[in-house]
């Protein structure tokens, strides 16, 4: 979602084309423009027992997000047609996702084939927060698990054909990896990165977070001062949220 901040972290990506491949899902002026969690919830309606919608379904964000990005990219109908998809009203989009994803279940493919060929910047995909929105009851984490192994099986068919022209970053948490079907498990498990907070960064986090709170931000701005002489400014109001406010005893709190 901030490319520019991607490229600060790490340069080697400075050269890289960096688009969400499904968009994201804390809403702001694009969020017309992505692949929301209503977008899926029409999918699964429409999914057919016998059909691959979810791979189809990924495959023509991914040909809208990148001929949007980049115009160069915009050379025929097809892709012309996957762009509007993007734009279209949150009304007019069941007709035009269904038409899109009617006929052959490699329109799509073909069409990324084709971009990965032609002249252009290397470019990567992001899909992150696939692990939320969907609900906690049954037929949301269904509707998860369906999503995320269709995501798994066009990426895995594809990635080697794409290269490094086309490649994904996909984030998700442990256990909704562990949900998708056995097949993807193994054939990702290579590609597995763990990634963990550093330690400073995540109590800021979530001090930052619980200071959204009006009481909590005069409870801390009242109290904290007895601990600053002791403990880093950092560090200091988590102290005061997860160790003075958790009971027995600061040692078991922390």
């Amino acid at each position: 979602e901030r490319p520019d901040e991607a490229v600060h972290q790490c340069p080697d990506l400075r050269d890289m084309k960096i688009l969400p491949g499904h968009g994201n899902q804390q809403g702001g002026d694009d969020a017309q423009r992505y692949l929301s969690v209503d977008d899926f919830r029409e999918a699964g309606r429409l999914v057919r027992p016998d059909a691959t919608w979810w791979t189809d379904l990924f495959r023509l964000y991914a040909v809208a997000q990148i001929a949007r990005a980049i115009p160069t990219f915009r050379t025929n109908d097809a892709r012309r047609e996957a762009v509007s998809l993007l734009d279209a009203s949150i009304q007019e989009r069941p007709a035009l996702m269904r038409r899109l994803l009617e006929g052959s279940s490699h329109r799509w493919r073909a069409e990324l084939l084709a971009m990965a060929h032609e002249p252009g910047p290397p470019i990567m995909l992001v899909y992150d927060h696939l692990d939320a929105g969907f609900g906690s009851g049954p037929p949301g984490l269904t509707l998860r698990g369906e999503a995320v192994t269709g995501l798994l099986d066009a990426w895995g068919e594809d990635a080697e054909p794409l290269g490094s022209r086309i490649r994904p970053k996909i984030l998700l948490r442990e256990d909704v990896f562990a949900s998708v079907s056995p097949a993807n498990v193994n054939r990702w498990r290579t590609r597995d990165v763990e990634l963990r907070w550093d330690f400073n960064e995540l109590i800021a986090c979530l001090s930052n977070r619980a200071k959204q709170d009006p009481q909590l931000q005069t409870y801390i701005e009242r109290e904290r001062e007895a601990l600053l002489h002791a403990l880093d400014l950092q560090v200091a109001d988590f102290v005061f949220l997860f160790d003075e406010r958790v009971l027995p005893r600061e040692k078991q709190a922390r």
